[in-house]
C-alpha cells in the first residue's frame, strides 16, 4: 500500500520514536515496512530474539533500560529506536477494502496515546480494515501508543486526514455511527458490518 511521507515525532534521537516491551518490539522487528535502527535488552530478552545481523544491538541491564523509557513503563528488558511509519492514503485503504465487509474505525479528537493504542488493539482483533484520526488531533507514534497496542501499530493500516477536508472525504458517502468505547465500537461493527462501513469513536464531552 502506498505511503506519503513518514509523520515526524519528537521522542527518541534524531525524530525516532522508541518502543518498549515485548510485543511492541518484536511486531516493529516483524514489520517489513517498519525499520528498527537500534536495539537495546537484557541479556535474556534478546538472547530470545532472532536479530538481523545488522541491527546495532546494546546489552543493558534493567536499570539503565529503566532510565530510557517513562517512569515505571514496563519496558520487559527490550527498548527499541525506530523510523516512524509512512502515512497511508485513505484512497488506497478504501480501494483495498472495496470488495469486503470489514469495518473502518474513525477516532474524532481521541488524544490519549494508551485510548488510540487500545483501539488500534480492538481493531486488529476483528480484523478492521484500517483507522482514521485527524492529523492534528491524535498523538504520534510513540513508546505508550505502541505498548498500549500490543503489536497492532504494525498490522492495522492508521489514516491521518487534515479536518478541513471532512466535507469532501470519501467517508462522508459512507454510513456511521457513534459509540462511547473501543470495545463496544468493534463488538457493534462486527455485528453489523454488512449494514455498516464506518464505525465512528469520539471522544466524550466533559459535563
Amino acid at each position: 500500500m502506498a505511503r506519503k511521507q513518514s509523520h515526524q515525532t519528537h521522542h527518541g534521537s534524531a525524530n525516532r520514536p522508541r518502543f518498549w516491551g515485548r510485543h511492541a518490539v518484536i511486531a516493529a522487528l516483524a514489520n517489513p515496512d517498519r525499520t528498527v535502527t537500534k536495539l537495546w535488552g537484557t541479556h535474556e530478552a534478546l538472547g530470545a530474539l532472532a536479530l538481523p545481523p545488522a541491527l546495532p544491538v546494546v546489552y543493558a541491564d534493567v536499570a539503565d533500560l529503566g532510565r530510557m523509557v517513562p517512569s515505571d513503563a514496563p519496558h520487559q528488558g527490550l527498548v527499541a529506536e525506530v523510523e516512524p511509519l509512512g502515512d497511508v492514503w485513505l484512497g488506497d485503504l478504501l480501494d483495498a477494502g472495496r470488495e469486503d465487509v470489514r469495518p473502518l474505525v474513525v477516532l474524532d479528537q481521541v488524544t490519549d496515546p494508551h485510548n488510540v493504542g487500545a483501539v488500534l488493539r480492538s481493531a486488529a482483533a476483528f480484523d478492521a480494515l484500517g483507522i482514521v484520526t485527524q492529523d492534528r488531533h491524535a498523538p504520534s507514534e510513540g513508546g505508550a501508543l505502541a505498548r498500549a497496542a500490543s503489536g497492532a501499530l504494525e498490522l492495522v493500516p492508521w489514516v491521518r486526514v487534515v479536518r478541513r477536508c471532512r466535507r469532501r472525504s470519501p467517508l462522508v458517502k459512507s454510513h456511521s455511527y457513534s459509540v462511547p468505547r473501543a470495545r463496544d465500537c468493534a463488538k457493534t461493527s462486527r455485528r453489523t458490518a454488512m449494514r455498516w462501513r464506518v464505525c465512528r469513536f469520539q471522544r466524550r464531552s466533559k459535563a
